[in-house]
């Protein structure tokens, strides 16, 4: 899934410290929100993937 692979990116450049961090920093959402999609195998919500390309894109493209 597209959010471990962005999370796991994040840890290991330093720019996220967990994955509560990650769904409340990177996503724009609830801290458990990362931990509910993966346990009950869901996709991923469009504004939470919006939320995390507007924080890695730059806007000055």
């Amino acid at each position: 899934m597209i959010l471990i692979e962005a999370r796991d990116t994040l840890m290991d450049l330093g720019l996220t410290v967990s994955q509560l961090d990650f769904s409340a920093r990177w996503l724009g959402k609830q801290p458990s929100y990362m931990s509910c999609v993966v346990a009950r195998g869901q996709e991923p919500s469009a504004e939470a993937l919006l939320a995390l390309a507007g924080r890695v894109i730059p806007t000055n493209l």
